[in-house]
């Protein structure tokens, strides 16, 4: 293994680490931090989930803001205090008229400073729901 391997598998196994354990916690909205990243994982009930929207703004309150359509059932509605250098606070809320869930990850600095990257995948019967915000790479726009 070169060092361009290791990093990324050493990232993805602390990911799956961390996210197995925010599930045996029983907790639905984690923050975990990983190297340079911190990670929001959400426990998302199943049901008829659809592909996750997000939309990153500007402006006094910086934020990126994830829709999640097709969840009809979410009793955690709160905010988790992050307080790391990217992620201040994360919060949750569910639309119930259009059985959307949103997740707001209130930024410490300005989006086109960061790197939000989404992902998710099945866990039993649920889905996991990563968001991850790092540094931004030099080069990309």
């Amino acid at each position: 293994m070169t060092p361009r391997t290791v990093i990324p598998t050493l990232l993805a196994c602390c990911l799956f680490l961390a996210a197995g354990w925010a599930f045996a916690q029983g907790q639905a909205v984690s923050v975990v931090m990983v190297g340079d990243e911190e990670l929001v994982l959400v426990r998302v009930p199943r049901r008829d989930f659809a592909a996750p929207q997000v939309e990153l703004l500007s402006g006094a309150k910086p934020r990126a803001v994830v829709d999640v359509d097709g969840v009809a059932d979410w009793t955690e509605d709160y905010r988790v205090l992050a307080g790391g250098r990217r992620i201040k606070a994360v919060r949750s809320y569910l639309h119930e008229t259009e059985h959307r869930l949103r997740v707001v990850l209130d930024l410490a600095t300005a989006p086109s400073n960061c790197l939000v990257t989404l992902g998710y995948e099945p866990q039993g019967r649920d889905i996991l729901l990563t968001i991850a915000v790092g540094p931004r790479p030099r080069g990309i726009p």
